[in-house]
């Protein structure tokens, strides 16, 4: 029995709702990578990142030497070294220009390419009249 155009099938079905129930918009993060308007994955919106210290060195919030009384672990934090402190990935402009292409697919329609031949599929003759007046 086949299916009828424009319902999805179950496997497309099952698809759309899981990225519904995660909250995932395929589109909308293409045009966010187009728009160069993607927030950092790695501080997420923090704008610095932990980092671990060599040993035995220690924060200066932290004000001690002994491992007992240490309330920084060797942790400290650093500008975000993805976003600079942006809070924004950068795309490159090839992912950029990739997003526009593939969301243009789902609002204009494909351009298909037109063959110009002439007479019995040769070459189209041109033909240049001038005629001088005077």
């Amino acid at each position: 029995m086949a299916s009828r155009a424009g319902i999805p099938n179950k496997r497309t079905q099952d698809v759309q709702e899981k990225l519904a129930r995660i909250g995932c918009d395929p589109i909308m993060g293409m045009a966010e990578i187009a728009l160069n308007r993607l927030p950092c994955g790695v501080c997420r919106g923090e704008l610095k990142t932990r980092y671990k210290l060599p040993d035995g060195e220690h924060t200066k919030a932290c004000k001690t030497s002994n491992s007992a009384e240490c309330v920084c672990d060797g942790v400290s934090f650093r500008v975000c070294q993805s976003c600079y402190g942006s809070g924004w990935e950068a795309c490159s402009p090839e992912l950029r220009g990739k997003m526009y292409a593939e969301i243009a697919n789902y609002v204009l329609p494909k351009r298909k390419a037109i063959e110009h031949t002439g007479a019995e599929d040769g070459p189209i003759g041109i033909q240049l009249m001038v005629e001088f007046k005077g």
